[in-house]
């Protein structure tokens, strides 16, 4: 840690900036167990991407990403599907 200390100052209030997300639509302690999930988020860091994983239906903006992906279960309900109207536009 000796050598790295003295870059501190440059990545100490660093923050990642994912350019890339999956969306899924469950919050809670089985998600480490769900397949299509596991696939996707297995499948991105053998690519080596930066990735969030956000809620299907949180309020947040998901301009910031460059991509979205959606595994194979996540249902496209008219909220889903209007939050991806707007994303793509």
């Amino acid at each position: 840690y000796a050598d790295l200390q003295k870059y501190d100052k440059w990545y100490e209030d660093a923050v990642n900036q994912a350019d890339t997300a999956i969306v899924y639509p469950y919050d809670n302690g089985a998600l480490r167990y769900r397949k299509p999930l596991i696939s996707a988020v297995r499948m991105l860091e053998e690519l080596k991407v930066q990735f969030d994983i956000i809620l299907a239906d949180c309020d947040k903006s998901w301009d910031q990403y460059k991509l979205l992906i959606l595994p194979d279960d996540v249902l496209l309900t008219e909220k889903r599907i209007e939050k991806l109207s707007v994303y793509a536009i």
